[in-house]
């Protein structure tokens, strides 16, 4: 019996810290910043690319730490597509048509993941620039784009073990 409660707890604490780390992501991803700046198109599609891209690099750093940030990560993909279909039935989508909509939103999301973990893998900043140019990131400084993905990267790969811990995220300024 005390074991299924620490299991339980475990389970808790792992998704109030997604919850956490989707407001954050949320907070971050529809900055004004970033659409100011002219490094994220200020639409639905744009917003989703924002949100979606921030999630993946978190993601991509979860999973480096075992079960507690794979378990961590899965309750953050749950929270982050109960946000999109929220959002879809706030703007007027029928129940008809939502899950459509929701798995369509889902294959953009891990086409994006997955060219993103490519591009981090192959290490050069050609790579990056490629992947933001083929999904259409970087709105009209992908340079720029590329340099802000660098250093969100870096504080996610120094930082992602206190992310799990505490469930919040310190993101870097845009780059001049």
């Amino acid at each position: 019996m005390q074991f299924g409660s620490l299991f339980s707890n475990r389970k808790r604490a792992h998704r109030e810290t997604a919850r956490a780390l989707h407001s954050d992501i949320k907070a971050r991803a529809l900055k004004p910043d970033l659409y100011l700046a002219e490094l994220a198109e200020d639409s639905l599609n744009g917003r989703f690319e924002q949100v979606a891209i921030h999630c993946a690099m978190l993601m991509r750093h979860l999973r480096d730490h075992g079960e507690p940030g794979r378990d961590v990560s899965q309750r953050l993909y749950e929270e982050v597509f109960s946000g999109f279909d929220y959002s879809l039935r706030e703007t007027g989508v029928g129940d008809t048509s939502i899950s459509r909509k929701v798995r369509k939103l889902g294959e953009h999301f891990f086409g994006l993941a997955r060219g993103l973990d490519a591009a981090f893998a192959d290490g050069t900043d050609e790579a990056l620039i490629d992947f933001a140019n083929r999904n259409g990131l970087g709105h009209n400084d992908v340079p720029r784009f590329v340099s802000y993905l660098r250093k969100v990267d870096d504080i996610l790969g120094v930082e992602s073990a206190k992310i799990i811990s505490k469930g919040a995220i310190v993101w870097p300024e845009i780059p001049d």
